[in-house]
């Protein structure tokens, strides 16, 4: 047997915390980071469930779930009567930058897909949590993920766009390319602001459904909204990236001088 099983030191006092993320994700986080530290070498068993309950002071239940969930990501495989073992790490995903000069201006890679989930037309305006711009009277709202170059889902996209824009818009080439694209080629309409929010947090059931990723991974939820001369909004995205597919990158060069 390769690697050296190790017991880990007491948990941390905050695991036990009540907070949005489950106890078992907690757990898989802190299993997570021993492996990625090289703690547990590939290929290496970790310490069986009774040595982490030991360890970690939870239930076995809650063990098995943060077991599951890192052998859902492909870094553990359990091998009946042997114990569970690291796999061969792959190399991290593909991260994609999303800098709105970079990523939302810029056609997507040939290797990348557009999978359009839900149409919905003649709908009323999202539920505003800021204050963008002026509300349209009518949206189409469009669900849709961004896959990259092996049908992996990296971004979940809810955009509502002004009906009669939209109609002006090539049919169905929001299957090709990006929709604030298509809008400054074809909608005949000058984007004269665009304001953008972006927070933290944890993948939630739906959304880590449609990503393909584990309740509790973290994620960055990006909002966008561009704006007509008038304020109105033509555009709206609420946008959800997997964590460990983001990349934030920023030319700040004039402001640092």
């Amino acid at each position: 047997m390769s690697g050296a099983i190790k017991r880990s030191s007491s948990p941390p006092s905050d695991i036990f915390t009540p907070g949005p993320m489950p106890l078992y994700a907690r757990v898989a986080s802190m299993l997570r980071e021993r492996i990625r530290g090289g703690e547990w070498s590939s290929g290496s068993q970790i310490p069986t469930i009774d040595v982490l309950r030991e360890s970690y002071q939870v239930s076995e239940i809650t063990l098995r779930q943060a077991v599951r969930t890192l052998s859902d990501e492909g870094l553990l495989s359990s091998q009946r009567g042997r114990g569970t073992f690291v796999t061969a790490l792959a190399a991290p995903g593909e991260q994609f930058p999303v800098d709105i000069a970079l990523e939302q201006f810029s056609a997507l890679d040939k290797s990348h897909r557009i999978r359009i989930l839900r149409r919905d037309r003649n709908v009323g305006p999202p539920l505003w949590d800021w204050n963008p711009g002026s509300s349209a009277q009518s949206y189409v709202r469009i669900n849709k993920l961004h896959t990259d170059g092996k049908g992996e889902p990296y971004a979940h996209f809810e955009m509502h766009v002004e009906s009669k824009l939209f109609a002006r818009l090539p049919p169905r080439s929001e299957e090709k390319d990006k929709i604030i694209r298509l809008v400054r080629t074809h909608g005949g309409v000058t984007v004269a602001s665009a304001r953008e929010r972006m927070t933290i947090g944890i993948a939630e059931f739906s959304e880590a459904n449609s990503l393909g990723c584990s309740v509790g991974l973290p994620v960055a939820r990006i909002k966008r909204a561009f704006m007509d001369k008038s304020g109105l909004v033509l555009v709206y995205g609420a946008i959800t990236y997997r964590g460990d597919r983001l990349l934030i990158e920023r030319d700040f060069t004039n402001a640092a001088k």
